[in-house]
């Protein structure tokens, strides 16, 4: 009989934000657009959905939005892979 369950919300445990960032802006160096810090900011805590909507129309980006979201989750997992990124 299960007696404890840990359910994890992203970053109340293990802080993932450091590998997502860097999985973003790897994304963001193939589109050849600049978001600067502050920007990226403004998108933390949304989802990838809703922070490609945003970059979409920001910088008027002819890609689906759910070209984008794949993009970003193969980047994100190829680092996983290859531990790249340590967190």
């Amino acid at each position: 009989m299960v007696q404890t369950v840990i359910f994890d919300m992203d970053g109340v445990i293990v802080d993932t934000e450091p590998v997502h960032k860097y999985a973003y802006f790897k994304h963001f160096e193939e589109l050849n657009i600049v978001v600067t810090d502050a920007f990226y900011h403004t998108l933390t805590g949304n989802s990838t959905r809703n922070v490609f909507q945003k970059i979409k129309a920001e910088f008027n980006l002819a890609e689906e939005v759910e070209d984008l979201i794949q993009r970003k989750r193969a980047i994100l997992t190829m680092l996983l892979i290859l531990k790249k990124i340590y967190f």
